[in-house]
């Protein structure tokens, strides 16, 4: 499943190139006298703060869609699922198709055959063979909440989902103060900038944004991935309700970029390199190989220690 997680290949591309666009000259401001560029440049900003959060959006959504429809090719029987994924993929599910039939008949498509077939994934769950509604967890509405972040994680067992969020962000070198206020914070500016015509969304704002929406996304990812592999395993201590299972089991293996195109590869609580490497092949060969073996998930991370890509080998 890793290495096809379409959701996690999208938001990576998408954050590289929300990037870029932050670091335009077209986008700041000049003196008070150049009207025309600075309305140009607060439309742009104005745009980057919408598609910027809704590039993070997207993701937590599509990657809960991946984990859950994935449940069913495991080894765990529906009835043994945590109680708030059994909800959620009967009642939760239910709400979703109901929200987004409106959708679907709006653009156009077959609404009738969009409501089968979500109904048959719903009637599935009383049969040995069952696959979960990508729908039933963060689709019942418009926009994710930070609430909702803690509804979907909390579904999977995880008490105080932002704080764990946060605790593997700042693992990996992305220590933020406060990341459930990252999120809210840029949900009021993607807002404002969708609806005041006037809004002013700042620069550097918008930059810090990209690591915050890093940090999120990394970290709900390894979280659910971890989850989705021990519902996989029908590990017993995790389906009983431990919630603790999550956070005890797995570590982060770092692909750490030093100078002269050359890797360092760093265990989680090391300071030394396990091993080094000339070649990217020869790296990806042996993390992938390494991590799946020690259910650890991969970040890479370039010569500054930022990271920028992750993977979740234990899954494939």
């Amino acid at each position: 499943m890793d290495s096809v997680s379409k959701a996690r290949n999208i938001f990576i591309q998408r954050l590289k190139a929300y990037k870029l666009a932050t670091e335009e000259e077209l986008i700041i401001a000049k003196a008070p006298s150049e009207i025309l560029h600075n309305s140009r440049a607060r439309l742009y900003r104005n745009g980057l703060a919408v598609v910027g959060f809704t590039a993070l959006e997207d993701f937590l959504k599509s990657r809960t869609s991946e984990v859950l429809t994935t449940i069913g090719n495991g080894y765990a029987k529906f009835a043994d699922l945590p109680d708030r994924i059994k909800d959620a993929a009967t009642i939760g599910a239910l709400k979703a198709v109901n929200f987004h039939a409106n959708i679907v008949k709006h653009r156009g498509d077959d609404v009738l055959a969009f409501i089968q077939h979500e109904a048959g994934l719903i009637a599935s769950t009383t049969q040995p063979s069952f696959q979960i509604s990508g729908f039933s967890l963060g689709w019942n509405k418009s926009n994710l909440s930070d609430a909702d972040i803690n509804e979907i994680l909390g579904a999977f067992q995880i008490k105080n989902g932002w704080g764990e969020i946060a605790r593997i962000a700042h693992k990996v070198g992305l220590g933020i103060p406060s990341l459930q206020g990252s999120f809210k914070n840029a949900a009021l500016r993607r807002h404002a900038a969708a609806h005041v015509a006037h809004t002013e969304s700042e620069v550097i704002d918008l930059q810090d944004f990209r690591r915050e929406a890093l940090a999120i996304a990394l970290g709900f990812d390894i979280l659910l991935s971890r989850c989705l592999r021990l519902i996989l395993d029908t590990n017993k201590e995790y389906l009983s309700g431990k919630s603790d299972t999550v956070t005890s089991r797995g570590s982060i293996l770092f692909a750490d970029s030093i100078a002269n195109q050359k890797w360092r590869v760093v265990k989680e609580g090391n300071k030394r390199a396990n091993r080094r490497f000339q070649d990217l092949d020869s790296l990806m060969n042996y993390c992938m190989t390494h991590a799946r073996e020690n259910f650890q998930s991969v970040v890479f991370r370039d010569i500054s220690s930022i990271p920028y890509e992750w993977h979740t080998p234990f899954l494939t």
